[in-house]
């Protein structure tokens, strides 16, 4: 005798949970090599120059960092960059979803030896 199973699931509900399959990952490394003018900035993967469309949902993860410091995450979209969006290091991890994001800049008012490292993960 055959059992039922637990949870079925609908032709939507499996259609969504595709949207967790295209995804990449990678580090954005704030240094003090990296010091401009007393900011720390650096540019992330380009997920449209490497073919993997931009991203609907990218989460930021802090790996390393002082937590007194005051980052800006700017996103490019459409091909340029908008303004920043000023985040306290204390407030990580964020996650930014509902837009197509081509590529994200992360910058810190960091003008010490500090080094910040973040995770970031991106859905495609």
């Amino acid at each position: 005798m055959a059992t039922q199973p637990i949870n079925k699931y609908t032709t939507q509900e499996s259609n969504n949970l595709k949207v967790y399959e295209n995804y990449t990952g990678g580090f954005i490394t704030l240094t003090d090599a990296d010091v401009d003018g007393g900011v720390n900035v650096e540019e992330g993967v380009d997920w449209i120059g490497q073919g993997h469309g931009a991203a609907k949902k990218v989460v930021i993860l802090p790996v390393t960092g002082d937590a007194t410091d005051e980052i800006k995450v700017y996103l490019k979209i459409a091909g340029s960059y908008g303004d920043a969006i000023t985040v306290d290091y204390a407030d990580f991890p964020i996650t930014i979803d509902k837009l197509m994001i081509d590529q994200i800049k992360i910058s810190s008012d960091d003008n010490t030896a500090n080094t910040e490292t973040f995770s970031i993960i991106s859905f495609h």
